[in-house]
């Protein structure tokens, strides 16, 4: 309805006399229909030749270069190396959140169906003690499953009433989301002990 307006419009610019001959509005809607049918076959090439030429080139590299074979056993350790490392990553960001206490930037951290109950916890914390070190002992990423993740923390913390400096160990379990893109906390326990176990 909108295209025929405008090329009433446009006729009506034109004045009553030059569009009364049917020849000349057949061959403007020709033109018309010509060039709307040229419009998918051109998106095509403008999407298929770039991918096209970038893959022609990887696969020109690959073979100038002497790519050799990865083996399965390769990409399953680098995978396993990815992890730890972003783990590692994760973890440390969490704790920096944790530690400073500005607003609830540590809750991004926490998997959803655990973080409210972990935010009620860690506010609670937070009400009656202040962090003085949160030292991260360990991290350990399950042999069975490197989706799973333990992590030993030493928190040290005084309580705001007696300022008396106390020390404790907590196991953080993370895991691995890969539709979410990275780790995320899952649990944690506390130890009444100085000693880890």
């Amino acid at each position: 309805m909108t295209s025929w307006m405008g090329f009433r419009s446009f006729l009506a610019l034109l004045g009553r006399e030059s569009w009364k001959s049917e020849s000349w509005i057949w061959d403007f809607r020709k033109e018309q229909i010509m060039k709307t049918e040229k419009q998918p076959l051109k998106k095509f090439f403008n999407s298929f030749v770039p991918l096209a030429l970038t893959l022609s080139l990887a696969v020109s590299s690959l073979s100038l270069n002497g790519c050799s074979v990865i083996s399965f056993a390769d990409l399953a350790t680098s995978g396993r190396e990815s992890k730890q490392k972003s783990l590692n990553e994760r973890v440390t960001k969490f704790h920096r959140e944790l530690y400073w206490n500005k607003g609830t930037g540590y809750l991004e951290y926490i998997e959803d169906s655990k973080r409210q109950d972990l935010a009620r916890q860690f506010r609670q914390i937070h009400e009656i003690e202040k962090f003085v070190d949160l030292d991260i002992r360990e991290v350990r990423l399950h042999e069975d499953d490197s989706d799973l993740a333990d992590v030993e923390v030493k928190v040290r913390s005084y309580k705001k009433a007696s300022l008396m400096v106390t020390e404790r160990f907590e196991k953080e379990t993370w895991a691995y989301y890969r539709t979410r893109g990275g780790w995320f906390l899952t649990g944690r326990e506390i130890s009444a002990s100085s000693d880890p176990q």
